[in-house]
């Protein structure tokens, strides 16, 4: 499966094409990240957009939560489609 077929089908799952984008690079790359790496992804700031992609992906039970040490959140995709 090539990326672009991966991305499509996450997109299907109902994320934006950068959306996609990121948790395809993420699901490949461990399955882990934090939400640092989705605002450098995204080359912003701090702010909304991450909110409410992480808050979506956890409603729809794709990514999960999970605090470490430090109070640091990292989150984890692990639901059957990726």
């Amino acid at each position: 499966m090539t990326n672009d077929e991966r991305i499509t089908s996450i997109r299907n799952l109902g994320y934006s094409e950068r959306q996609a984008s990121f948790l395809c690079l993420a699901a490949l790359h461990g399955g882990y990240f934090l939400r640092r790496q989705y605002t450098l992804f995204l080359g912003q700031e701090r702010g909304g957009n991450a909110e409410r992609f992480i808050e979506r992906a956890i409603r729809k039970r794709h990514v999960r939560a999970h605090e470490s040490a430090n109070r640091t959140v990292i989150y984890h995709i692990g639901a059957k489609p990726f």
